[in-house]
């Protein structure tokens, strides 16, 4: 009888083993994606639109100081390709990533004229912006615009619709300003915008800036 009992007890222990290798094996485990990390596996370049991108609206017209220390308005750029953003150069955070990103732009498309607009006009005088773009080897289709506070936070929220909000008296390198970079086409109408942080939509830019310079 004890035999039998003992018998019994080591099956049932077999059959509880076996059954919790079965639900470890097979259970849910966690993403091992980071938050913030995409999904899924990135598209294949073929998979892009190749263009042309649809006109969104045209932009009002603007004025401002170049890094040279001359007026710089919109129609300095009638009948170009253009990109445009918004940083500041002693930005330690996004700014020098979106920089980057127009130094390729600036590398790869040879007829496209770069343009870059300070979020932070009392320090980035044309003295500093000639210096900085001196440090991203920016050649004379590269212009970087600085001006009245005023005026480039009516370009920013009313021109080009993005954010561009002045820093807090108590911390002046606190400046709040958009990160995506912005398709300009020879008409002066905005034609897309695409995020600095994501390789996949600065493909897409070169794509689109390019079929905008083909003429399509």
């Amino acid at each position: 009888m004890r035999i039998l009992l003992l018998f019994s007890i080591l099956m049932l222990l077999s059959a509880a083993g076996l059954s919790g290798m079965w639900w470890y094996t097979h259970r849910s485990r966690p993403s091992t994606v980071q938050p913030g990390e995409p999904q899924q596996q990135e598209p294949m370049v073929s998979a892009l639109d190749p263009g042309p991108p649809p006109v969104l609206f045209r932009l009002k017209p603007f004025e401002l100081i170049d890094q040279h220390n001359q007026p710089f308005s919109s129609e300095s750029l009638a009948g170009q390709v253009w990109v445009a953003d918004f940083i500041f150069t002693r930005c330690a955070g996004p700014c020098p990533r979106m920089t980057a990103a127009m130094g390729r732009l600036q590398n790869r498309l040879e007829q496209l004229q770069l343009v870059t607009v300070s979020a932070d006009p009392t320090f980035d005088t044309p003295e500093i912006l000639a210096a900085y773009a001196t440090q991203n080897h920016a050649t004379d289709r590269w212009h970087f615009l600085t001006g009245k506070w005023s005026s480039i936070h009516t370009l920013a929220q009313k021109g080009f619709k993005v954010t561009v909000l002045a820093p807090p008296e108590d911390n002046k390198t606190l400046i709040t300003h958009g990160t995506r970079l912005i398709l300009v086409d020879r008409q002066g109408r905005v034609r897309g915008y695409y995020h600095s942080d994501n390789e996949l939509a600065l493909r897409q830019l070169e794509l689109h800036a390019r079929a905008l310079l083909d003429g399509k």
